[in-house]
């Protein structure tokens, strides 16, 4: 009785360095695949909705950031607002000269002056 479950045991303890191995390799095809995914050609977009401010300018900057990182071909902006603090504006269009992508930039019909399209 007790070789019988010794031999159990140690059939058990055999087979868990197959299962540890198994599971890396399961972990390596997931990274793979998302990587992959993540390479794969592909627009990023935000829509620009609200009055231009300071919280603006850190969706602007945050999407531009996760665009660069995750390979994006181009961002694509949506812009519905009314205007709003010209610094934000400004600091906005700085954010766009010093990035890598390309923009593309749609505006609604309800966007409130050219100024709107400065962005």
């Amino acid at each position: 009785m007790f070789s019988h479950h010794t031999h159990y045991k140690s059939h058990a303890l055999s087979l868990f360095p197959l299962s540890i191995i198994v599971v890396l390799v399961l972990l390596a095809l997931t990274l793979t695949a998302q990587s992959a995914a993540a390479a794969s050609p592909h627009v990023d977009r935000m829509v620009l909705n609200g009055e231009i401010n300071p919280a603006s300018l850190r969706l602007l900057t945050k999407a531009v950031s996760t665009a660069e990182n995750d390979g994006a071909r181009v961002l694509v902006i949506e812009i519905d607002t009314p205007g709003g603090d010209l610094d934000s504006l400004k600091a906005m269009t700085q954010v766009e000269l010093g990035s890598i992508l390309p923009f593309a930039l749609c505006s609604s019909m309800s966007a409130a002056s050219s100024s709107s399209w400065a962005v």
